[in-house]
Order: structure tokens, then C-alpha cells, then sequence
């Protein structure tokens, strides 16, 4: 099985508009897919492979997926302890730069198994 650290954002109207907020907040470029009608983007870095899409998820104990339209997925690539880390850090550094912005609600996972952190915007009336 593949190890990944996962992103879920519920919030954005369109794919589009999240991936633009990755490229702007990350640095990274990143390019568009369709196949079999599913969109996706997609960005290969050195230590990790970035895709932002759709999911069908279903919830499972803690980790309510059906909540959130996004994933944005980020894999290792290369040495895994190290690129693990990368990829970590990576994704930590993006949920923390949406969670600032206050307008998403976002969960992080590693691995499909375990919620690292979850937030929802701050609604002031």
C-alpha cells in the first residue's frame, strides 16, 4: 500500500478555483487532466507528487470525507523516511496557510487512517 498525506477541503465553488489557490499559496505549477470525465491537477516536485481533485470517500469512524467536495493528495516520491517528512511538512504548511484565510472547512489525514488536525471557519455575525 502506498502512504500518502491528504488534504480535504470543503468551501471552493469550482476544482479550478482550489487548484489556483494551491499554485498561489504553494509556488507550485500546476497541470490540468480529464479522463473519463473526472477532472484533476497534478504537480511532480522532486520529493512528492501533488494531486488536487474530487473524491467518493465514504465516511469512516472520525474522518467524515462526505463533508468535503476536495482532496488534495500528496505522495512521496524517492527516499520514502525523508520524502515522507517532506511531504508532511508540505501539506501542514498548505492547511495552514487555507486555515488562515478562514473561508474553508479542512481536514488532514495521513494515510487514510489517522486525522491529524480539522478546522472550519470562524463564523462572526
Amino acid at each position: 500500500m502506498s502512504w500518502s498525506v491528504d488534504l480535504f477541503v470543503s468551501g471552493p465553488a469550482k476544482l479550478s478555483d482550489l487548484a489556483a489557490e494551491v499554485e498561489s499559496i504553494s509556488g507550485i505549477r500546476l497541470k490540468r487532466f480529464v479522463e473519463d470525465g473526472e477532472e484533476r491537477y497534478e504537480s511532480q516536485e522532486r520529493e512528492y507528487l501533488v494531486i488536487v481533485s474530487t473524491h467518493d470517500l465514504s465516511n469512516d469512524g472520525d474522518r467524515e470525507y462526505e463533508n468535503y467536495s476536495y482532496q488534495i493528495s500528496v505522495w512521496p516520491v524517492g527516499r520514502e523516511g525523508e520524502d515522507r517528512e517532506v511531504s508532511t511538512a508540505f501539506l501542514t504548511r498548505l492547511y495552514e496557510q487555507l486555515e488562515k484565510r478562514d473561508r474553508y472547512r479542512l481536514m488532514l489525514v495521513r494515510n487514510l487512517g489517522a486525522k491529524l488536525r480539522e478546522s472550519a471557519p470562524v463564523r462572526t455575525q
